[in-house]
């Protein structure tokens, strides 16, 4: 039997893209059925200008149109290059973590299920910078499949 998140995950990554335009912006399409998922993360590419901004990232279900919430509201101001976002899966009104250094502790026990649909982040200003957006997933499914968008 494999250790779920240790040995039998799997990985999605996308190009960088620019922060939405104080909106939504959909980073992952899940397809098939649920995943279990271990670690989405977000390294700057772009840095983030010096001004207001806060994100929340959401679950969007396909099958009822529910959005859930996967974080509280996480600030988005003055983030180098290379500086890491790490969205803490278990802890879901917990706000993103930011890691200066590029690293970030997260553990296995840190999963949530999150259905077949889009998982998003919404910004509340139109800030310069860009974000390369990594997701570590156990599929639920022998269908499931995840895409970068």
């Amino acid at each position: 039997m494999k250790a779920i998140g240790i040995t039998s995950d799997t990985c999605a990554s996308g190009l960088a893209k620019a922060l939405p335009a104080t909106g939504a912006q959909t980073i992952f399409t899940i397809t098939g059925g649920p995943i279990l998922l271990v670690a989405l993360v977000g390294i700057v590419t772009t840095a983030i200008q010096n001004q207001a901004c806060t994100a929340v990232w959401n679950s969007i279900d396909t099958l009822s149109s529910t959005t859930k919430a996967l974080t509280g509201t996480t600030t988005l101001t003055n983030l180098l290059i290379g500086e890491v976002i790490v969205i803490p899966a278990a802890t879901l009104a917990t706000a993103g973590l930011i890691a200066t250094g590029g690293v970030v502790e997260q553990t296995v026990s840190d999963m949530v299920t999150i259905p077949a649909g889009i998982i998003n982040y919404v910004t509340s200003a139109t800030n310069t910078g860009a974000i390369q957006w990594y997701m570590r997933y156990e599929p639920l499914s022998p269908t499931t499949v995840v895409v970068a968008n």
